[in-house]
């Protein structure tokens, strides 16, 4: 009786990780991710699997065009390596007449992300909500990332296919997320 009950109990949890998505479900097929909402279906490949120390600079929302709005965002993103070797090397190599300024912006990874779950979903909304308020100090966490690279390989908006060229069917499932500094300063 007991090894029936634990098989449910397993069955359920898997059940409840598969919807705890807001705004829709994940499922994870192998080698293959399939996101569904309301509006949208898109199937993706799994590619490269990638974990790092990065410092956040950027974090905003993914409203527009809304055949993408199944994006939990948009993140800016530097590996904590080159910021320090930047930071030694220029100073405040993020003003625009600082020498560094522009070997320093091509190294920023700009990446369309999915959460992989629900805490991890709120985290990202966590940092496009500081990233949009104006009225607190800007602050760059160091964050420990896990992600995987997604190549979208199907997309449909309101059951009508969406065709993406170029980096923006590449997007990167995040699996796991921890500060581990709260204010990287400059």
């Amino acid at each position: 009786m007991k090894p029936r009950a634990v098989s449910i109990i397993l069955i359920l949890l898997l059940a409840v990780s598969c919807t705890s998505r807001s705004g829709g479900t994940l499922s994870d097929k192998g080698n293959l991710i399939e996101l569904k909402t309301k509006e949208h279906e898109m199937k993706a490949v799994k590619g490269n699997v990638e974990e790092g120390l990065y410092v956040l600079l950027g974090a905003r929302p993914t409203k527009q065009p809304e055949s993408l709005a199944y994006l939990d965002g948009k993140l800016a993103l530097m590996r904590q390596a080159d910021f320090d070797r930047f930071k030694a090397q220029y100073g405040n190599f993020k003003d625009r007449k600082s020498p560094g300024f522009k070997e320093a912006r091509r190294t920023v990874r700009r990446i369309s992300v999915i959460a992989a779950d629900g805490p991890t979903q709120k985290m990202i909304a966590k940092f496009i909500e500081q990233k949009a308020d104006s009225s607190k100090k800007r602050t760059s966490p160091v964050i420990k990332l896990t992600m995987t690279q997604l190549q979208v390989l199907e997309l449909k908006y309101q059951k009508k296919p969406v065709y993406l060229s170029g980096d923006i069917g590449k997007q990167y499932l995040i699996t796991k997320i921890e500060i581990v500094k709260q204010d990287y300063p400059l």
